[in-house]
């Protein structure tokens, strides 16, 4: 008996929706920490599943069986495509605040209800399409299930290496232009006039991709003080990595810096510094107008001043804006790397950060610090 087949091009279309489909989910959740809190992130995580419930449930009522697989899976990429753009939309301009909510309960949950619903319908796409390739074609599912596991691998590690170059608003740009080529994948001659879809999606992206900038997405929550204005106004320096968005924020105090995480989930601060450690030593713990002037507290420096000019070989995890590489340098430890001031992309006189290189350190122990 012959195994039945399917256009060669339906493998990488599949693959991109999974690829798509993941790296969406893994960047909300990002989102999601900044934009809320840590634990309400993880409604990410119930809505893809939920979505793709109900993509199932959709297929499993209205099977579709008198429309061409070829229209009902470009059209549900391209509706996959869309509907991620329209959530970068409703991320970056939807006016929603935790804090509203007692005051002004009704619109604020009609805007949070608009937010979920948004959240949803990427998914909800997703698992359409790929519950009709799947299927559609279930006598070779052991050859799709390996494009689409495929996919979702790569979607997994792309939310490594891609929030930091173009930002979480540029990863989901991404996706959408993934989904879209997908779409193209797709259609074929069957498809119809959805065939245009992707194509038009697809040349969409790039057209906004350079206004992602402007599309940057606020905090809804006030956050160890932290709220949306102060970023917007006070902020000097932005950036998402796979864990966090960093924003560093000017402060009424001249000579120090606030580093904000996921919004004012954690901070912390960089002090200023001139680079004298020998004459930092006379004055690490004074203070000015009421504040610690080097450190935001004592304790920072507490475990280094016990272990001052003994050439301390100390290894620091969570640096705290530089505050425990600037005490463990002060109190004599042993560098085991080169010592900058500032941070990566942040020219400042704030610091300092330890940037530890490969070619520093032992075999054993080749780490290298974020700068």
């Amino acid at each position: 008996m012959a195994i039945a087949s399917v256009p060669r091009r339906f493998y990488p279309g599949l693959l991109l929706i999974s690829g798509a489909t993941l790296l969406l989910e893994l960047t909300i959740t990002r989102i999601f920490d900044f934009l809320l809190w840590t634990n309400i992130a993880y409604v990410v995580v119930s809505s893809a599943i939920f979505g793709f419930g109900l993509g199932g449930i959709f297929l499993l009522l209205w099977p579709g069986n008198t429309v061409p697989t070829d229209r009902l899976l470009a059209l549900g990429a391209a509706s996959f495509s869309a509907s991620v753009l329209a959530l970068l939309l409703v991320l970056g301009f939807l006016p929603v605040d935790l804090q509203d909510l007692r005051t002004h309960p009704a619109p604020q949950l009609l805007l949070f209800l608009i937010l979920y619903l948004a959240l949803l319908l990427p998914f909800l796409a997703s698992g359409l399409t790929v519950a009709t390739v799947l299927s559609r074609n279930a006598a070779i599912i052991h050859r799709l299930y390996f494009w689409d596991l495929l996919g979702a691998g790569l979607g997994c590690i792309g939310v490594f290496g891609l929030p930091d170059p173009i930002g979480a608003e540029g990863t989901l740009l991404l996706v959408a232009g993934a989904a879209a080529l997908s779409s193209i994948l797709f259609a074929g001659k069957e498809a119809g006039h959805t065939r245009l879809a992707g194509p038009v999606l697809l040349a969409a992206v790039p057209l906004i991709f350079p206004l992602s900038e402007r599309l940057q997405i606020r905090t809804a929550v006030i956050k160890r003080g932290v709220d949306r204005t102060e970023i917007r106004d006070r902020g000097e320096f932005m950036r998402w990595d796979p864990v966090s968005r960093i924003d560093v924020l000017r402060e009424d105090i001249p000579w120090r810096k606030r580093i904000a995480y996921n919004g004012g989930d954690q901070s912390s601060a960089f002090y200023a510094f001139d680079g004298d450690y020998a004459g930092l030593r006379e004055r690490y713990f004074d203070a000015a107008d009421g504040q610690p002037r080097y450190n935001s507290g004592k304790y920072v420096a507490l475990s280094h001043w016990l272990k001052r000019d003994r050439g301390a070989r100390t290894l620091v995890i969570g640096s705290a804006g530089g505050q425990e590489t600037l005490a463990a340098l002060t109190w004599g430890a042993f560098p085991r790397g080169r010592s900058r001031d500032g941070m990566r992309g942040h020219r400042c006189r704030y610091g300092p950060v330890l940037v530890v290189h490969r070619e520093d350190l032992p075999r054993p122990a080749r780490l290298r610090a974020l700068r």
